[in-house]
Parts: C-alpha cells; sequence; structure tokens
C-alpha cells in the first residue's frame, strides 16, 4: 500500500482502518474491525515505516464508526498515545447493516435514511472524538447504484449546524476520492459540501482515498487538491500525533 501510494507522489501516508468497536451489536454484515485487532499488527506497521524512510512517512490512525454509538468506548479508543489520526464516520445507522447492503425502493426511502444519516453526524459533531469527519455523502455512492441520488443541499440547516460544530472545536473534514472511482463520479463530500464548509470558514480538509486494494492507494488524491485549490482553499491538513499541519495548496 505504501509504495502503491508513493509511486503517486505521496508523501505521507496515514493508516486508517475500520474500528466498529462502538457499533458492535449492530448487524454490520461483517466481521467489524475492532481496536485490539488492529493495534496487533503494530510491529508490521513499524518495521514498514522504518523499511520505508526516506520514500514515505507512514503514520497510524483509525476510522472510528459510530463513536455516538458508544462515547465511553470511543473516549478509550482516541486516548492511545499511539495514534496520529482519528477519522469519525457513519456506515450504518443503529440496529441497521451497513448502507453497502441495504434496499433503496423509492426515494422517500432514500430521503428518511439520509436525514437520520446526518442526524448521526451531528451527534458525532458534538460529541468530538475525532479530528476530522469522513466521507459525508456515504449514503449516496450505494443509492445511486440502485437509480436514486439524494441533493444533500436539501439539508443545508443541518449542514451548516454540523460544520459549524466542527468550525468551533477546531475539528475538520475528510474529502474522500472513492467516489471517483466508482459510478457516482464525485467526491464525498460532494463540490456543494465543500462550498458550504468554506463559506462558514472551514479550512481544516483532509485527502483520503479509501484504498480498500492497493491499486487504489493514493487514487485521486492530486484530483481533489486541485479542485480544493479551485474553489478556494489554501491548505490541506496531515496529522501528526493528533495535530493538524497544514500544506499549502
Amino acid at each position: 500500500m505504501a509504495l502503491s501510494a508513493a509511486k503517486r507522489g505521496i508523501k505521507q501516508l496515514c493508516f486508517t482502518d475500520h474500528v466498529e468497536d462502538c457499533c458492535r451489536d449492530d448487524p454490520l454484515s461483517y466481521e467489524p474491525g475492532s481496536f485490539e485487532k488492529l493495534s496487533s499488527g503494530i510491529p508490521a506497521f513499524f518495521e514498514t515505516a522504518d523499511r520505508l524512510s526516506g520514500t514515505i512517512e507512514l503514520c497510524r490512525g483509525v476510522e472510528l464508526g459510530s463513536p455516538n454509538h458508544n462515547p465511553e468506548r470511543a473516549s478509550e479508543i482516541v486516548s492511545d498515545p499511539g495514534l496520529d489520526f482519528v477519522i469519525a464516520s457513519v456506515h450504518n445507522l443503529r440496529g441497521q447493516d451497513d448502507f453497502y447492503f441495504l434496499d433503496y425502493p423509492d426515494m422517500d426511502t432514500c430521503r428518511e435514511l439520509t436525514s437520520r444519516y446526518l442526524e448521526e453526524y451531528a451527534a458525532i459533531a458534538d460529541l468530538g472524538h475525532f479530528d476530522v469527519l469522513g466521507h459525508i455523502g456515504y449514503t449516496n455512492r450505494y443509492m445511486y447504484d440502485k437509480g436514486f441520488y439524494v441533493d444533500l443541499t436539501d439539508y443545508r440547516d443541518r449542514l451548516t449546524y454540523i460544520f459549524k460544530a466542527l468550525i468551533s472545536k477546531g475539528k475538520g473534514m475528510e474529502v474522500n476520492t472513492s467516489s471517483l472511482r466508482g459510478s457516482l463520479g464525485e467526491p464525498n463530500p460532494p463540490i456543494p459540501l465543500l462550498k458550504l464548509y468554506r463559506e462558514l470558514g472551514g479550512e481544516i480538509v483532509t485527502t483520503g482515498s479509501d484504498a480498500h486494494r492497493v491499486s487504489d492507494a493514493g487514487a485521486g488524491i492530486a484530483q481533489v487538491s486541485e479542485l480544493l485549490a479551485e474553489l478556494g482553499y489554501k491548505y490541506i491538513c496531515v496529522y501528526k500525533e493528533r495535530k493538524p499541519e497544514f500544506i499549502k495548496l
């Protein structure tokens, strides 16, 4: 993964494997990643980081699923002093499978699920156990494949609440490139949300390729970096020891 990203010109790569400890009781339809399981790979991480020193800098993070479902467990995880970076994401609603596995029979269902999805993000933003919110708009990845697309600007008030909470707490937002590789053809969050966040004064953005395959490591980062510059962003951020470092675009 690190070598694949380096070939794309990536200078720093943070591994943020899924940790779904906070919603383990939900039927996720797959074996959720646990923090203990992730931590067992630390020796291999440091071995690789040392071997590739001078080629690419490697950092250690987590993608924490629905930390608002179990704030106490979330607090335990993010207190690990070895973490450089924490993404908070929503992959499923309480008591439901990942959005990847759900049926989308009609637009009303899609809108109702999207509304509940953004409510989860509002709760996470209030909680604050993270550095950035991940891939806002994740739901449209799968709704679109079923013939539906929910315009997230219809939820402007809720998004404004979320973005203002991020800004006030010194938190940021991930721009995720995964959907650029699929049929949706837009980043998460999409351009109108990136514009709204910027208009509200948002400055902290990170870029992530959401690579579940070696070939996707670093994919789309250059493209979204150019997009962010066009939208008026001056910097992208990387994190070390949970502190943002600003890189000029």
